[in-house]
């Protein structure tokens, strides 16, 4: 027989081939990697600004005649609203109050109203 036909492939460098193999697959995928990650952060601060800045628009002072706490706010930073949209719900002690006595103004009306049907 010829050496051509029993020649078997080295272990040795086989193992070798398929290393270096993986090792090449390694290395570019870090370095792929790696240019993506530098690519993303040249890219990024043209896609979202993390300036500070301010924004020209109509500005519009929202206030309430009485003394509140911000109970809900119901949009966030930057969200458009439309004309008559609620913004936020409030909660008042003064309100609170002036409900309470006006509740009992009420009670002391119909009690009265009831004590005059009695004594007549």
């Amino acid at each position: 027989m010829t050496d051509s036909k029993l020649r078997l492939p080295d272990p040795v460098t086989t193992r070798q081939m398929t290393a270096g193999r993986l090792l090449r697959f390694i290395y570019a995928s870090i370095i792929v990697g790696l240019g993506l990650f530098l690519g993303w952060q040249l890219v990024k601060p043209l896609l979202y600004t993390q300036s500070a800045g301010s924004v020209v628009a109509p500005y519009y002072v929202v206030s309430t005649p009485f003394t509140a706490r911000i109970v809900d706010l119901s949009v966030e930073s930057g969200q458009t609203v439309q004309e008559g949209e609620v913004v936020a719900t409030v909660r008042s002690p003064e309100i609170d109050a002036l409900r309470a006595n006006l509740l009992a103004s009420v009670a002391e009306q119909v009690n009265k109203e009831a004590d005059l049907r009695v004594s007549c």
